[in-house]
């Protein structure tokens, strides 16, 4: 939180002087870190990096690793969310010079003790929706139901839709967009309810998860 705080004292005067930072763009399915070629940012974002594990049962099946440039607030604190058979968590670390190497990306510690929210969850390729009635119980601080709708147009195009139970800083991320390899992805994420018992509704156009779909995770 203190890097974040940081981060965004110095946001006003990136954008005002309008500097554009050059940061190391890279993503690397299968891998906890990635190399790749400096790039210039658009003006008053931050060099980021990202880092991404989906378990099955407790067991990691897949990571993915990425490094790019992003607004400073949407460098969060890390997160997950889950559907009845799998766990997603998600790291961020940012810094704000020139090619700068952000922290050591930690994610968050595993917790299967219930929070008392229920959710309904399901999968769904080739759809905008799903509703099988299967529910889900909550745990952690996964304390947000999940609606993930992701589009890909392009070189391939596909869509699919998953529900779970997710934590604030997931639902937080806010807006971005990224194309890779002929591919735009347009990733949607819905988020009701809370542990303080106040539904909310939060629709973001999300490209964070999408590469996870993109190398099928």
């Amino acid at each position: 939180m203190r890097d974040l705080l940081k981060l965004l004292y110095v946001f006003p005067s990136l954008i005002s002087s309008g500097y554009s930072l050059k940061c190391m763009v890279c993503f690397a399915p299968g891998a906890p870190n990635c190399t790749g070629n400096s790039e210039t940012c658009p003006a008053g974002t931050v060099c980021s990096s990202t880092y991404t594990v989906k378990t099955e049962g407790g067991i990691k099946v897949s990571e993915f690793s990425g490094r790019t440039c992003m607004p400073p607030d949407q460098c969060q604190e890390p997160g997950s969310f889950s559907t009845s058979n799998s766990t997603f968590k998600k790291g961020f670390s940012c810094c704000n010079t020139d090619n700068c190497t952000p922290a050591p990306l930690t994610l968050p510690d595993d917790n299967v003790n219930p929070n008392g929210l229920t959710c309904p969850t399901c999968t769904l390729d080739g759809a905008g929706f799903c509703n099988t009635g299967e529910t889900m119980q909550c745990t952690g601080n996964e304390n947000n139901c999940l609606v993930q709708i992701t589009k890909m147009s392009g070189a391939v195009s596909s869509s699919g839709v998953l529900r779970g139970c997710a934590s604030p800083s997931i639902c937080r991320i806010g807006s971005q967009s990224i194309s890779a390899n002929g591919i735009n992805v347009d990733v949607e994420i819905t988020c009701t309810g809370g542990s303080n018992g106040v539904n909310s509704v939060v629709s973001y156009p999300l490209a964070a998860f999408l590469l996870l779909k993109l190398f099928d995770f």
